[in-house]
Order: structure tokens, then sequence, then C-alpha cells
């Protein structure tokens, strides 16, 4: 199934999993479906880890990075309508499995930033142009 095909999956598994209830057998199931085991294992670790931060502009623009065990990745979990990439992330895993090999439509940060947002686990912080500047610069 080409990866177009299986976000609205996503969506649909992504909004049943409420923040502050358990993550049902069913959604992880689900989620197991769409990604290797180990992947969402990895992502759901790096959620429990308060691992994704969350830099919101003031103008309302937001970036996310995520804490990897040696390097901090900066993470686009939506760049829109983009028929080709929809996200983005400076992880080599995003640019190899991704977007050579495309045998997932996601690394584990990026699917660690959506369901942190879809938990209220990420890791607000405040932000000035310096911060934003360095985000984007990565």
């Amino acid at each position: 199934m080409p990866p177009n095909d299986l976000i609205p999956i996503l969506d649909t598994t992504l909004a049943s999993i409420k923040p502050g209830e358990p993550i049902h057998d069913d959604t992880f199931h689900q989620l197991r479906v769409l990604f290797p085991e180990s992947l969402v294992l990895a992502a759901f670790d790096i959620v429990d880890r308060k691992n994704v931060m969350k830099y919101t502009t003031s103008w309302g623009r937001v970036f996310y990075q995520v804490i990897g065990s040696s390097v901090t990745y900066s993470v686009q979990p939506d760049l829109g309508h983009s028929p080709n990439v929809r996200f983005y992330c400076t992880c080599p895993a995003f640019s190899y499995t991704v977007l050579l090999a495309e045998s997932y439509f996601m690394c584990k940060h990026i699917l660690a930033v959506v369901l942190a947002e879809q938990l209220n686990e990420c890791t607000d912080r405040p932000s000035n142009p310096n911060d934003i500047a360095n985000l984007v610069a990565r």
C-alpha cells in the first residue's frame, strides 16, 4: 500500500489515543500493522522519556526536536500536502529507510512526535528567534 494511503489509517489509529488514558491493545496492534514492532516500541520509549521538544514561535509556527541516544534530531511531522514527502527528520534512518529504500513511510522520531502530540506529552520549550534559527539551520 502506498504511503499516502496509510496516512488516513494512521490518523484514525492516533485519534483513538486519548491523553491520560492507557493505550488499548487494539491501538498498539494497529500501529504494529503500519510499522515494525521495534519502531513502535522505540517511538513510545522516546515519548516515555520526555524526549520530544516542542518550540512554538511568537507567530504560531511549531518546530520539534527529538533527543536521540547521541544526537538531537529536527522533525517536521507535517509538511502540508506535498505529494512526495509529508514528513521530515534529520536522522539517517529517515534518509535511508523512508527516502531511499522506501521501506517505511516515517521514522521512529516522526512517530514519536505525532504520538507525543496526541498524548499531550511534548515538552514545551520557550523559543526566541535564535533558537528557531538554530532549529531551521540543522
